[in-house]
């Protein structure tokens, strides 16, 4: 494992810490991490092959992808109810997840010559980033989204890893008093009120006065130098309305029905609510759901900081539904967010894929009519787009003589600008996919232009030439016959900033 502090004369010495980071997006639980990585085994070292593993080949509807070491090549597969490292008769895991995501705390792996499970609570696959802090340093984790992403940390330790090892102190012995395992809810409850759910960037700087002391303070004869260790990922999570105290018996905050599902995730609220037509949809207490047409009247002095509303959904704790069970803290979303395809006549807007804050379904066809005030053109704004190359996502203008924008394998624009009040966005995605991806996000709304730009006999090209709208902001370059070119600009007042007689300057 990276992050090993050498030792000099028996002493540590200064805090340097030379780190692999995992070069990845981490997507949602359920879409399946890409890479995953095995780490933290001490007493189970000589049954596992730690580093990174990497999925391998597509993944299909009802079977679990395989994974493979990215050094020695070691397949991680599953059969029999059990995740395999290597081969069939060595090394099983106990896990029910249908992806290798996140497997800790009850980790266990088959020794074939001992014919039993043994356990190394340190041990465990995780999708997570690590990121290392010495003592009394500062360092800033970000997202790399943060537009649409928030931090979620899951595991959290301050100390020296080896170092209170070499004390003898081991957790399942259940006698330690000061390593840092011990103090590890404590450590971990203070990184999360710092840095759960903040908007992709979270700063530390970690001190014995801040976690309660040294952790280490038992082991004679050695100066530690102390780190946190932080395991995180960013999530993707859609724009919500804000997290509000709910009030569900004297006055509750959407009058809709509701209902509660011990594997309540936010796309099963989304689609509960919006199967029956309401506009929004609240997460609460975990596991709860509810759906209604409005927000009551004194909703905004219910309003409540959003990182109340980061309890873990029942059926994904990477998820956050509302507050902790029975205290009423509702977090409420558009029901439309992840909807397969929808008529959206507001000015402004989001589309997210089909089920998204979750993986978007196989073999589907999905289509949104835009459609703002006729004297706006729309301007789309790419903000993720991590589609398979089987699938497509294309933009059609409504209008006579039609113009497709195509988007395919991953690759986009980071804006389009339409030259009419409506557009057409069609998503198909096949039967299969060769890998697991995160979806889209596009943000529309309709703005002012100045019309077309008239081309006059002086004028030999006009880049881009669609013949239609200009959008406010929008430019185009004009070229003369004489040589002239000239970059024209469509202002806030509707105007260009350049009159027609382009080519003779005047």
């Amino acid at each position: 494992m990276a992050g090993q502090v050498p030792t000099t004369g028996g002493r540590l010495s200064v805090c340097v810490l030379v780190l692999t980071a995992l070069g990845f997006l981490v997507p949602v639980t359920g879409t399946g991490c890409p890479t995953v990585r095995l780490f933290g085994s001490t007493r189970l070292s000589p049954y596992l092959r730690s580093g990174t593993y990497s999925m391998t080949g597509p993944v299909r509807p009802g079977t679990r992808p395989e994974y493979r070491n990215d050094e020695s090549k070691t397949p991680v597969f599953f059969e029999d109810g059990f995740w395999h490292v290597e081969n069939l008769n060595r090394n099983r895991v106990r896990d029910s997840s249908f992806f290798l995501e996140d497997i800790t705390g009850t980790f266990e792996i088959w020794d074939s010559n001992q014919e039993e499970f043994l356990a190394d609570p340190e041990a465990h696959f995780s999708c997570a980033d690590i990121t290392y802090i010495c003592k009394d340093d500062r360092k800033t984790i970000r997202c790399p989204r943060p537009d649409f992403q928030k931090l979620l940390v899951f595991h959290a330790s301050y100390g020296q890893d080896w170092a209170c090892k070499l004390s003898g102190c081991t957790e399942r012995e259940g006698d330690c008093t000061s390593c840092f395992w011990v103090s590890r809810n404590d450590v971990i409850t203070r990184v999360k009120e710092r840095c759960t759910r903040v908007s992709g960037n979270c700063t530390l700087e970690p001190s014995d006065e801040m976690f309660g002391g040294n952790p280490c303070d038992h082991i004679e004869g050695i100066d530690v130098e102390r780190y946190l260790k932080v395991e995180h990922r960013c999530i993707n999570v859609p724009v919500s309305l804000g997290c509000y105290q709910d009030e569900p018996v004297d006055n509750p905050l959407l009058s809709g029905p509701a209902f509660s599902h011990e594997n309540m995730t936010i796309q099963k609220c989304l689609s509960h609510c919006r199967d029956q037509s309401y506009r929004y949809a609240g997460v609460a207490n975990r596991f709860a759901c509810r759906c209604g047409n409005q927000l009551q009247k004194d909703s905004a002095s219910r309003r409540l900081p959003i990182t109340d509303c980061i309890a873990p959904c029942g059926g994904d704790q990477f998820q956050f539904c509302g507050g902790p069970s029975s205290s009423q803290k509702m977090e409420v979303f558009e029901a439309s967010i992840g909807a397969c395809g929808g008529d959206l006549k507001t000015n402004e807007g989001v589309i997210y894929s089909p089920n998204f804050p979750g993986p978007y379904s196989l073999d589907q066809n999905c289509v949104w009519n835009v459609q703002v005030g006729s004297d706006n053109v729309i301007r789309i704004s790419v903000e993720l787009l991590d589609i398979s190359s089987e699938d497509s996502l294309t933009m059609t203008e409504d209008r006579s003589s039609q113009t497709v924008i195509t988007v395919l394998n991953g690759m986009s624009m980071a804006e389009y600008v339409s030259i009419s009040s409506n557009v057409s966005l069609q998503f198909r995605a096949w039967r299969q996919r060769a890998r697991q991806t995160e979806g889209f996000i596009l943000r529309y709304e309709g703005v002012g232009h100045c019309g077309s730009i008239p081309v006059i006999e002086d004028v030999t090209s006009v880049s881009p030439n669609h013949g239609g709208n200009f959008a406010v902001g929008q430019q185009a370059r004009i070229t003369c016959k004489n040589g002239r070119n000239v970059t024209v600009r469509c202002e806030k007042d509707r105007s260009f900033s350049t009159t027609a007689l382009y080519c003779t300057g005047r």
